[in-house]
């Protein structure tokens, strides 16, 4: 999935906040879906506590088996073979990691920073030769990870 141009990022999403972004534009609405879930989880356990209610009450191991099997039972009997490799798929990829590191992240912020710097002091039109020929950009030379 690709995100709004708000990021740009390539992410693997949960549906949820894929339909929220979907409906939003933004990744704005990721950061909104987490912040709810955070106080409704706080608001009902810290509502609980107060009550004089044993968090450990809540903990019970057996009905999270038995939601967590239905939902994965349900979602085998409703999605055809392919959508269900799909899916193994994607959570592999998405537990993997980013291929990309720290160094290359920090040099196309470099990158950027100065084509926006050249633009900004000598025009849009002077970054055409740096864009057309990045091999023989000295911008581009400095940074040889992008």
């Amino acid at each position: 999935m690709v995100l709004p141009p708000c990021l740009g990022l390539k992410v693997i999403f949960t549906l949820p906040i894929v339909y929220a972004i979907q409906r939003t534009g933004c990744v704005g609405a990721y950061m909104k879906m987490i912040v709810g879930f955070i106080i409704v989880l706080s608001c009902v356990g810290g509502g609980f506590v107060l009550a004089h209610g044993k968090l450990m009450a809540l903990w019970q191991p057996f009905e999270v088996l038995i939601i967590c099997g239905a939902a994965f039972g349900a979602f085998v009997v409703a999605n055809p073979g392919t959508v269900i490799k799909a899916t193994f798929a994607a959570i592999g990829k998405m537990l993997a990691g980013s291929k990309h590191s720290k160094k290359t992240y920090m040099e196309l912020l470099g990158l950027m920073f100065d084509l926006f710097s050249k633009a900004r002091k000598e025009g849009l039109m002077a970054l055409e030769a740096d864009i057309d020929e990045p091999e023989n950009s000295e911008i581009f030379k400095k940074y040889p990870a992008i």
